[in-house]
């Protein structure tokens, strides 16, 4: 009897030791816990201190900064002042691409739109593959009232010769070339294009005129570069042979080197154009119109100079 109480002593002894340890060691585990749980939160208030992009501890992804953007009375002002004394008349619009915010002078008069307006009548010729309309394997013929002077290399070929769609559109696109925009026009009909248009807002976009205004080229290339007017897939074919045109001026001249331009030039007796998408961090569309101005050089390198301040004011914040 004496035996078997020292034994359950000994035993209830033991256990209050190891109760004891168990609780140590919990408590140990808890203050080790909460210093990892400390020391993280410690470092995202560091990094949020030192100007990084806050992180969202929920989802563990950074959190992108709001772009302050810079007034654009400040572009415009330059721009005038680069255009004091030059000869004839310029109109622009710009809009940047990732929120719609636009700017420019003398952008709502009309100008002649030249080769530009070939940029209105390919997204038509795209809406009508799409709806099945227009199929791009479709074969068109050369005929005589399609023939034209200048730009492009089909005016070399005999009347008679045939061509798919899909090459008409590149060749009119690539090299802006005239008869292959005559026989697309013929084809597809110019009220059918203008009735588009004007469907679509963009009635100050006149292919039954030429003329066109920079607001409304600008707002064609947004809504392009958008997927709104043609599909992704279609858009991507007409930019990639916008980026492709053999003319490296104006626009291009603009930006640095490396800096992708989709444009498409229009050239004409005293009205010399260029509009375009350019491809910066914040990629923006941009339609520069003159008239009244010397055919060449000079004309060229006063549009590049003004795509040189939109870039240099579109990459500065």
């Amino acid at each position: 009897m004496d035996m078997t109480l020292r034994y359950h002593k000994r035993v209830g002894s033991r256990g209050k030791r190891w109760l004891f340890v168990i609780l140590a060691l919990s408590f140990v585990l808890v203050i080790f816990g909460g210093y990892l749980w400390f020391r993280e939160v410690n470092m995202v208030k560091n990094d949020s201190s030192n100007n990084e992009s806050p992180i969202d501890l929920l989802r563990g992804e950074p959190v992108p900064e709001p772009v302050v953007k810079k007034d654009t009375e400040e572009v415009e002002s330059e721009i005038e002042k680069y255009l004091e004394g030059k000869t004839g008349t310029y109109g622009y619009h710009v809009i940047e691409l990732d929120d719609g915010r636009s700017y420019g002078t003398r952008d709502s008069e009309y100008y002649t739109a030249a080769s530009t307006v070939k940029v209105a009548i390919a997204t038509y010729a795209y809406n009508q593959i799409e709806a099945g309309e227009v199929s791009p394997e479709k074969v068109l013929t050369y005929t005589s009232a399609d023939y034209e002077g200048g730009t492009g290399s089909l005016q070399a070929d005999p009347v008679g010769s045939t061509y798919k769609v899909s090459y008409l559109l590149e060749r009119m696109i690539v090299v802006s070339d005239n008869v292959a925009t005559n026989i697309l026009m013929r084809y597809l009909g110019r009220s059918n294009i203008q009735n588009y248009l004007d469907r679509n807002s963009l009635p100050e976009i006149k292919v039954t005129t030429n003329d066109v205004t920079p607001r409304a080229m600008a707002s064609l290339l947004q809504r392009i570069y958008e997927d709104e007017l043609i599909s992704e897939k279609h858009k991507t074919e007409l930019l990639s042979y916008m980026k492709k045109s053999i003319t490296k001026t104006r626009l291009v001249a603009g930006v640095p080197k490396g800096i992708e331009v989709a444009h498409k030039i229009g050239s004409w007796s005293g009205a010399i154009s260029d509009i375009g998408i350019v491809y910066t961090e914040r990629p923006y569309a941009i339609a520069v119109y003159s008239e009244g101005v010397a055919w060449g050089e000079e004309t060229d390198a006063v549009i590049a100079g003004i795509s040189r301040i939109v870039y240099d004011f579109e990459s500065s914040f």
